[in-house]
């Protein structure tokens, strides 16, 4: 599995880089919580109903809207 996770700028926006093309991503946007937390396997079974599904193409960008969600309490 493949974990990405990055900082929300500005704007708003985020950036994910270096993810393995596949179809079986989930993008999950979360406030207020460290990357140490969200790695963790309860944390990812938590959000898991709460994200979007993905599909990354060889070289492919995405756009993506996401609406962040509190971080659950596992």
């Amino acid at each position: 599995r493949a974990i990405g996770a990055s900082e929300v700028d500005e704007a708003g926006r985020f950036d994910v880089r270096g993810m393995p093309a596949g179809d079986r991503y989930l993008a999950v946007a979360v406030d207020g919580a460290a990357r140490s937390v969200l790695a963790q396997p309860e944390m990812l079974q938590a959000l898991r109903p709460l994200a979007t599904p993905l599909r990354i193409d060889d070289g492919g960008m995405h756009e993506l809207a996401l609406t962040a969600v509190p971080r659950p309490r596992p």
